[in-house]
């Protein structure tokens, strides 16, 4: 697996940046997405399905993944691909950082057939386009 890690400072408490992160009802809001649903509808628990899609190179690019950790005392999220137009994965931690936070964004990804020659273009345009959407959240988080 490809792995790009993240680091970002969001001027807000911790609990109340994990809550907006794992309110996926506000994901649409920060994300750059075509369209995005969870399965069952309501808030997400382990075992909830993510099904998303994303505007590709020639085409859009659907993912499935599944929610594996989700645990609020410690501020930890993780989810698992469970299909798509490449495999993709991410999970993240919230930490206090004197009174503000710092998320830690760990994404993996593996690429399959002849889109492995695309994995370093992928992997910046994978870096970029949560850089920028981390950027929206950041406006979000800190305007409140």
């Amino acid at each position: 697996m490809n792995t790009i890690e993240i680091q970002y400072d969001i001027a807000r408490r911790p609990n109340d940046v994990f809550a907006f992160l794992t309110d996926f009802s506000q994901l649409r809001k920060w994300r750059t997405l075509e369209d995005f649903r969870v399965e069952p509808d309501g808030p997400i628990h382990v075992g909830s399905r993510l099904l998303s899609k994303v505007s590709g190179i020639s085409q859009p690019m659907q993912f499935t993944n599944e929610v594996v950790e989700l645990d609020a005392a410690r501020r930890v999220y993780r989810d698992r691909c469970l299909d798509g137009t490449f495999l993709i994965q991410s999970g993240w931690q919230v930490e206090s950082d004197n009174g503000s936070s710092r998320l830690k964004r760990v994404t993996e990804f593996e690429t399959r057939g002849f889109m492995k020659l695309l994995t370093p273009v992928l992997r910046r345009a994978i870096r970029q386009g949560q850089l920028q959407d981390l950027s929206k959240l950041k406006q979000i988080l800190e305007k409140n």
